[in-house]
Order: structure tokens, then sequence, then C-alpha cells
């Protein structure tokens, strides 16, 4: 890390200096810290008048991070802000050109929003969570291209699993479809002893084979071992056995398909 620093300082002929504030009443909470570019050596030194370069962070009395900003040439290119309990508010980022805001509400990410010179551009994403659903429009320099509104309900749990009837509306045209939501599995398995003797992160794979009729299949194409692969092949069990019934329960059409479904393993 240092010698990428040195590097890039040296490519761009900046010398750096770190200015530290801290609160006047606790010497040893920091208010705030950042780096400016120090003027030549016969110029006297005032880090309040010098531009800004580089990361900038701001604290809370109790230590927590209140806001993160990267400077170049005292112009703020990204920042983010976060709550007194050090939880992330809001987001910009600036990349090509493109400004990226994202807002969360008590940790969740809410809005995803895109500008291009202040208009929007691309992809704005907004998420309700009760109602679950979630609204995503694309833009082109200001105008609206297409509106997508995603509507999650009937959810129905397994052990492994849970289900949901995913409705899709095109909000331009007014079209609708309905289908399966399978939200990621996060689950807590005892760990065999092949694996906990591994130490790593294994995957397991199988191709999922459905067709018309709604009757699902699977084969394993990628396997770890006997141990792992039995725990994987419960959770494909569960999957296939019970998918096809709440397609039928929902009346949701199936179609002639294959796809690749896996398993991880997460050593922690």
């Amino acid at each position: 890390m240092t010698f990428s620093c040195l590097y890039l300082l040296g490519q761009d002929n900046y010398r750096l200096k770190r200015v530290i504030k801290k609160y006047e009443h606790g010497e040893r909470n920091i208010r705030e810290s950042y780096y400016v570019i120090r003027p030549k050596l016969f110029i006297t030194f005032r880090p309040h008048l010098k531009t800004k370069h580089g990361l900038y962070e701001r604290f809370f009395l109790n230590g927590n991070i209140s806001e993160r900003k990267e400077y170049k040439l005292g112009e703020v290119i990204w920042y983010q802000r976060f709550n007194n309990n050090g939880d992330i508010l809001e987001e910009h980022a600036d990349s090509t050109g493109i400004t990226v805001k994202r807002v969360f509400q008590n940790t969740r990410l809410q809005e995803v929003k895109r500008y291009k010179n202040g208009i929007k551009h691309g992809t704005w994403i907004t998420y309700e969570r009760r109602p679950f659903k979630s609204k995503t429009e694309e833009y082109d320099n200001g105008e609206l291209v297409s509106a997508v509104l995603q509507e999650y309900s009937e959810f129905e749990k397994h052990e492994f699993f849970s289900f949901a009837v995913s409705k899709t509306t095109d909000l331009l045209t007014g079209e609708t479809s309905s289908g399966v939501f399978v939200p990621p599995v996060h689950t807590t398995v005892d760990f065999p002893n092949e694996l906990i003797k591994l130490r790593e992160n294994v995957v397991v794979c199988a191709e999922i084979t459905i067709n018309k009729d709604c009757n699902y299949s699977y084969i394993l194409v990628k396997s770890f071992g006997p141990e792992t692969d039995r725990i994987a092949m419960d959770i494909f069990d569960e999957y296939v056995t019970f998918l096809p019934k709440f397609k039928e329960r929902h009346n949701i059409k199936c179609e002639n398909k294959s796809y690749t479904f896996c398993v991880q393993f997460l050593f922690r």
C-alpha cells in the first residue's frame, strides 16, 4: 500500500500533509481528518487555505464515522454519510460522468439514482419492504424509456427456501406477467468433517431441468465429497419438490429449460 501511494503522488507531483482536528472536550476524539496539498517550503503552511486531496473523514463525538469523502484537487468525487451508530445513510459516487446516489433507511437500501450533468440518466431503482416490491426505471438524458414494477406476494417458507409470486408490470404499456421469486438461501448447517478439515469455501452445483408439465429433475455437475454432496442434495431435493407445487397452486406456467443452481458452503 505504501508503494502504491508513493507512486501515485510521484506521478502527479503532489506532496500531501495530513490534517487532524480533535474535539475541544475530548483530546482523544478526532473530529475530522483529511489531506491537503502542501505548498512549497517557502510558503507559510495554513491547512484551512489549502486544497483538499485524498480521503476525508469526519467523526461523531463517540468516535463513530459521520462522513467519508474522496477529494480530487478540492472537488468531492465520492462521499458517504452515516448515522450516529455508524450505519450508512447515503452515498454519492461519480464514475465516467455519471453520479450515483444511494439512499438507505434503517441500513436497508431504499433508492438508487443516477444523474448525468444533473439530469436523470441510467437505471433508477426504488425498493419498498412492506409490501415488498421494486420499481426499475431507465432514463436516457432525462427521458424515461422504460419502467417496470416488480411485486412479490404469497410467500411460502420451507426448511431451506422461501417462494413468492412475482408479478411484473410494464408501467409504460400496462402489460403484466407472473413468475416465481426465490430469495437467496442463507442457512446454517453442521459442516461435515471433510469440509472442517479443508477450512475453505466450497461450491456444489446441480443442473436443474424443467419441462412444460412442471416436472423438475437435477443432476450434480460440480461435487466435492459424499458428506458435502448429501447436504447439498437435501437442498436440491426440496427445491425440485416444492417449487413445481407452488407454481401449480398459483397457476404459473412452466417452460422447457435447464439452468445451473449452486449451493455455497462458507467457512467462517
